[in-house]
C-alpha cells in the first residue's frame, strides 16, 4: 500500500506484526493507516475486541460492500453516542479513556452513562500506560479542534494528575 500510494511504511510493533503507512496529502497532514492482524479467530471476534462501537465496524472489500456491525456502531454514530465494546475495555488498555475523549470531540459524540462511569472508575489505570503512548494520545487531544475542551474533560475525570500533573497546580490561580 505504501509503495502503491508513494507513501512510507513503518513497523510499529514487530513482535505483534503492527505496521503504519503514511500517505502524503497535498496541503495537509499525511493520511495515517495502521495495520494489525486479527485480534481473534475471525472478523466478528476482532471487532468485538475493539475499544468503541463506532470503530468496531468493517466494510467488505467485494461488491456490494456489506457493512459488518455486530455491536451497533452505525446506530450509535447516528445517535451521537460513544459506547465501549466491552465492560473490560479500559482495564485492558487504559489509553482508551483518552482515545474516548478524542473521539468525543472529533466525531461530536457523547459517552453513554456506562462508558462515562467506567472512564471515571478506571482513570487511575492511566498511570500504567507507557509515557510514549500517553504522549501520543495527549498530542492528538491538543492538536484537535477543541484542545481547551479536551483539557476540561480530562480535569472533570480527575485525569490531569496522571496526564498533565503540572496543570493541577494551577487550580484556583486567577489571572491578573
Amino acid at each position: 500500500i505504501a509503495d502503491h500510494f508513494k507513501g512510507a511504511f513503518y513497523i510499529l510493533d514487530q513482535e505483534r506484526d503492527y505496521g503504519r503507512v503514511l500517505i502524503p496529502q497535498p496541503e495537509s497532514l499525511p493520511l495515517v493507516l495502521d495495520f494489525t492482524p486479527f485480534q481473534g479467530k475471525n472478523l466478528e471476534e476482532d471487532l468485538k475486541n475493539r475499544d468503541f462501537t463506532i470503530n468496531a465496524m468493517a466494510i467488505g472489500i467485494h461488491p456490494p460492500h456489506p457493512l459488518y456491525d455486530p455491536l451497533g456502531g452505525a446506530q450509535d454514530l447516528r445517535a451521537r453516542l460513544l459506547r465501549t465494546c466491552s465492560p473490560r475495555s479500559f482495564k485492558e488498555d487504559p489509553i482508551r479513556i483518552l482515545r474516548g475523549i478524542r473521539f468525543s470531540l472529533q466525531f461530536e459524540v457523547k459517552p453513554d452513562k456506562e462508558t462515562k462511569e467506567r472512564m471515571r472508575a478506571d482513570i487511575g489505570l492511566i498511570q500504567d500506560v507507557s509515557a510514549e503512548r500517553l504522549r501520543d494520545e495527549l498530542f492528538h487531544l491538543l492538536e484537535s479542534r477543541k484542545p481547551a475542551a479536551a483539557i476540561k474533560i480530562l480535569d472533570s475525570l480527575d485525569a490531569l494528575q496522571y496526564c498533565l500533573p503540572e496543570l493541577c497546580e494551577l487550580h484556583g490561580v486567577e489571572q491578573t
